[in-house]
């Protein structure tokens, strides 16, 4: 008869208690690492694998219970003033967790799963505002990305006459249709 090798059940370090853990934590020398739009810290073996890794974004605050009161913040922050390299930004109006405050007036914002989709990020509402200032927060950058883009000139200004000049959206705008052959059909 053919021995088969039992195999050992790997043993975890039990979790700790929350007074317990922030002791540990701040105790421990961990691995900070920039991860997507945050920072990821690996507190190593001797934790529990739901304690082992954390979460901190950029506003200071990690996906644990303890939120901005643990020491995985603190990490980071050594970590970047160490010279560190700097987590990602994420796109201006991608949002990687529900911001506290509503970036149109600063009341309390809420999650709004209906509103989470891969290329915007968390769905969020405000307090006051409602989904009305999720979606004007998303348009200010679209506005903010427009004025970036330089104007295209069919027939630039002149310094001096007054001439202001026509745009291709000038002239889009105008209702003469779009460039191109469009002029052949008028």
């Amino acid at each position: 008869m053919k021995k088969t090798k039992s195999k050992k059940a790997t043993q975890f370090p039990p979790p700790l208690s929350a007074p317990d853990l922030v002791v540990a934590l701040v105790q421990a020398d961990p691995i900070v690492r920039p991860y997507v739009y945050c920072y990821r810290v690996d507190f190593g073996p001797d934790f529990h694998p739901g304690q082992k890794y954390h979460y901190v974004w950029k506003d200071k605050t990690c996906t644990c219970t303890l939120n901005r009161s643990c020491p995985a913040v603190g990490k980071v922050a050594s970590y970047l003033a160490e010279g560190g390299q700097r987590a990602d930004d994420p796109p201006a109006d991608y949002w990687v967790i529900v911001p506290t405050n509503c970036p149109v007036c600063s009341s309390a914002a809420t999650s709004n799963p209906s509103l989470t989709f891969p290329g915007h990020g968390m769905g969020w509402q405000c307090s006051v505002g409602g989904t009305e200032h999720y979606w004007q927060a998303r348009a200010a950058v679209i506005v903010r990305a427009q004025r970036e883009v330089p104007r295209i000139w069919l027939f630039p200004p002149r310094e001096s006459g007054g001439y202001v000049g026509v745009t291709v959206e000038d002239y889009v705008e105008s209702g003469h249709g779009v460039l191109g052959n469009s002029y052949l059909e008028e």
